[in-house]
């Protein structure tokens, strides 16, 4: 079983081109975040548009890693935004926390990258909300055991901007079908993390 995260004080994940952050979304205190379809769960404030697509999660609710689409665009008028594996985590169960993988935990023991091309649908109920923006091309992950592809390790996205990509987690060691999972997603080490809650149905 991972251990819960410890996260750097001051690693900052938030460009500020001047002036404080204002938070652009809740932090998840109700049971889940709203839906844009099927499998697809979305925060949005007034910076920051986020959704989780969980087709994916739930088909390999039972494996030893688990793949969570990610979509994030920049709303704001002079804030870049950055990314970068250490962004993302996981909250499951009674709190565990569980930080998105590396690219070598991932290829060593993962089996299914290439056939989760195949349950990564989300683009159907997300393109209207994402096409207003202009698309950061990113690769968090390699897209098979062979390793193609150049693996970006922090996504820049300037305002008016979006990325959608693909975030693996280590199984908490047990399954997450029907289990209530949260999104984290850290602006600042010392803030409250930005949430999606969703459901493994």
């Amino acid at each position: 079983m991972r251990k819960t995260a410890v996260w750097a004080p001051g690693f900052l994940l938030l460009a500020l081109a001047g002036g404080c952050a204002a938070r652009p979304l809740t932090t998840g205190l109700a049971p889940y975040s709203p839906t844009l379809g099927p499998y697809v769960y979305y925060e949005e404030g007034a910076e920051i548009l986020i959704t989780v697509g969980t087709l994916a999660t739930r088909a390999r609710a039972d494996d030893n890693f688990f793949p969570l689409e990610i979509g994030m665009a920049n709303k704001s008028q002079n804030r870049t935004l950055i990314v970068a594996h250490e962004s993302f985590s996981v909250e499951v169960g009674d709190g565990e926390e569980i930080p998105a993988a590396t690219p070598a935990e991932v290829i060593a023991g993962y089996r299914a990258l290439e056939a989760d091309k195949g349950l990564f649908r989300s683009r159907e109920f997300t393109a209207a909300y994402f096409d207003r923006y202009r698309r950061v091309e990113s690769r968090l992950y390699p897209n098979s055991q062979r390793r193609s592809g150049v693996v970006r390790d922090v996504v820049e996205l300037p305002s008016g901007t979006y990325f959608q990509d693909v975030l693996y987690f280590q199984s908490p060691g047990y399954s997450l079908r029907g289990n209530r999972v949260r999104l984290l997603i850290r602006l600042r080490a010392n803030e409250d993390p930005l949430v999606v809650a969703f459901k493994v149905e």
